[in-house]
């Protein structure tokens, strides 16, 4: 889906609260994983390992 976290053409913003604060304020580095934020609306900025080798 085009419209889901992570954000931009290259995936480069986690969330929408993300999206919208400047450059010197945003998060540098994020994991993606199957954890959400709903409160910033996007990927949590921190993951669970995968529980096996073929997760995710």
């Amino acid at each position: 889906m085009w419209a889901a976290a992570p954000y931009l053409h290259n995936g480069s913003v986690p969330t929408l609260a993300e999206l919208l604060k400047t450059s010197g304020h945003c998060t540098s580095q994020f994991s993606v994983g199957r954890k959400y934020d709903i409160e910033n609306v996007g990927l949590a900025t921190t993951q669970e390992p995968p529980l096996s080798e073929h997760d995710p």
